[in-house]
Order: structure tokens, then sequence, then C-alpha cells
């Protein structure tokens, strides 16, 4: 007999590996609002510091700013990781961490809708921002939505 439906009651956390040891990150359900609205927000201009720090051979202020988003961001997607870990992280390691994540929740949107007969709303750019909707930014936005 051909199924139809598979549902589940547990959701299987995505994992990353640090240092050989397998941790597994946040579901978008396990945030509170504020760290949702907060994603969104980070994810934004994560994507607007990308486009600003590609078209300015050195801008150190966007590249500080930068990197305290992704410190943030990983700390919120890794809660269950200690402090000490994710210092050792660097910043295109963080990067690394949030497009992995991000790409996750993607794929588990793009499914979701897919099932259902229905296109994934498009996600419009940051105002100002020259990135495209599917860039990891935007989708590390969307995860905090959850």
């Amino acid at each position: 007999m051909a199924e139809i439906l598979d549902l589940q009651t547990r959701q299987e956390r995505p994992s990353i590996r640090i240092d050989g040891t397998v941790y597994e990150l946040i579901l978008p359900s396990d945030l509170d609002l504020e760290e949702a609205i907060w994603l969104e927000k980070a994810g934004r201009k994560i994507g607007a510091f990308s486009d600003t720090l590609k078209d300015d051979e050195k801008n150190e202020e966007a590249a500080r700013q930068l990197r305290e988003l992704l410190k943030r961001f990983v700390a919120i997607l890794l809660r269950e990781v200690p402090a000490e870990v994710i210092e050792r992280l660097s910043d295109v390691q963080r990067l690394a961490v949030v497009n992995a994540y991000s790409q996750k929740i993607a794929q588990e949107k793009h499914d979701f809708f897919g099932l259902a007969g229905m296109s994934p709303p498009e996600e419009a750019p940051p105002s100002g921002s020259t990135s495209s909707p599917r860039s990891a930014a935007s989708t590390a936005a969307a995860s905090g939505t959850g």
C-alpha cells in the first residue's frame, strides 16, 4: 500500500559537529517571540552588511557590526553549546553555521509548501539591499519566523 502521509510528532533537529562533538541546533518552534523577531532583523542586517563589505574595500565598522551579529545569531542557534566552544569559532565558521541552518530551514519550507501544492512566499530583500531574496542572510531571517 502506498503511503500518502507521514506525520512526525518529534522533529529531528539539525546538528553540526564542532571539534568532534555533535551539537543540535534549535528549531524555529524553540524560539521565543523576541528571538524570532531579532533573528529576522539580524538576517536582513547580515545581508546588508555583506553587501556593504563587498562594495567597500575596507569598512571596519560594518565588519565589526557583522561580527557581533554573527556571534549573537550563532549563540541563539547553538544555545546548548558551551560559550567557550562558540567563542573558538572564527567569523567564517559562524557564517557557515548560519548558512547551514538557513539552508535546512529553507528546504523544510520548500518541502512543506510543495506537499501542500503551494509556492513558498517570496521574501523581499531588505530596503536598499541588492542581495537576492534567496541569499543566505534572507533565508536566515526566515528561520526566525518558523
